[in-house]
């Protein structure tokens, strides 16, 4: 009987990869009472906190379209044991 060839074995390293997508999107704030700030001599100025606060919450709609800006795919950085399922 002739001598079988022996299995070859192979091995391999994993690692925990991550993938980042950014986006970005525009949104109009409209200007009106309610991101304004009355001043004591009777004038108004911009709540800018008001503002973004309301920006992010417009983005939140699910008709926002947004557009891809950057993807970055690295090495996560921290490296844990693959999922057994």
């Amino acid at each position: 009987m002739a001598k079988s060839e022996p299995i070859a074995r192979t091995a391999d390293v994993s690692f925990r990869v991550r993938r980042t997508t950014t986006e970005y999107t525009f949104v109009g704030v409209p200007v009106n009472g309610e991101v304004m700030i009355e001043q004591p001599d009777g004038t108004g100025r911009l709540d800018v906190k008001k503002m973004t606060q309301l920006a992010i919450e417009m983005a939140r709609a699910a008709d926002t379209k947004w557009y891809e800006e950057d993807r970055r795919i690295e090495i996560h950085p921290i490296q844990t044991p693959r999922p057994t399922t």
